[in-house]
C-alpha cells in the first residue's frame, strides 16, 4: 500500500461507494457509506484484510470525527439526497406520477365486457357463485368452499 492512498477517488460501485483506504499510525481507515450513515473498518497496514475493528457514525458525528482527527484525512461523506417520495427512498424518484384532481370512483372505470365469449363466462360464473345452496354445501368440503366464497368476492367487485 502507497502513500498515495490518500489523494484517490472514491468507485461508484451503485448504489454504494468504496472509498480508498486512509494510512495512519500503522492502520489502515476504510470508509463507507451505510444507509443510516457512515462506517469505517479498521485493519492493520501488516495485515490489512484482517478488519480489527469496525466503527458507524451518524453523518453528522462523522463530519465530527473528521474535524478531530485531520491527521487521518478521511473523506468527506454527504448524506445522500432524499427523492421527492415520501422521505423513505434515496436518490432520484423515477416514474411518480403526479396526483390527480379526479375522484376515486372515476379513477378506476367499470370492467367491460369486451367479447361475447366473456360476457357469457361472466353472466354464468355470477350466476353459480350467486347461487346460496352451492356456497352452502361447497362449505362443507374443505377448500372448495374457500375457492367459491374467493370467487364470489372477486365478482362483486
Amino acid at each position: 500500500m502507497g502513500s498515495n492512498m490518500a489523494e484517490e477517488q472514491p468507485m461508484e460501485l451503485s448504489p454504494i461507494t468504496v472509498y480508498a483506504g486512509r494510512e495512519y499510525g500503522g492502520l489502515i481507515y476504510y470508509p463507507f457509506d451505510k444507509d443510516d450513515g457512515v462506517g469505517i473498518d479498521i485493519a492493520s497496514l501488516s495485515d490489512p484484510e484482517n478488519i480489527l475493528n469496525s466503527a458507524s457514525y451518524t453523518y453528522e458525528d462523522y463530519a465530527r470525527y473528521r474535524l478531530d482527527n485531520p491527521e487521518i484525512k478521511l473523506p468527506e461523506i454527504d448524506p445522500p439526497e432524499r427523492g421527492k417520495g415520501n422521505d423513505n427512498t434515496i436518490g432520484t424518484v423515477a416514474g411518480q406520477s403526479e396526483p390527480s384532481d379526479k375522484p376515486a370512483e372515476e379513477s378506476n372505470p367499470p370492467i367491460e365486457v369486451e367479447t361475447e365469449l366473456e360476457g357469457e363466462w361472466s353472466t354464468q360464473a355470477d350466476a353459480f357463485l350467486n347461487n346460496n345452496t352451492i356456497v352452502e354445501i361447497g362449505s362443507y368440503v374443505p377448500f372448495v368452499g374457500s375457492v367459491i366464497e374467493g370467487g364470489r368476492t372477486a365478482s362483486a367487485i
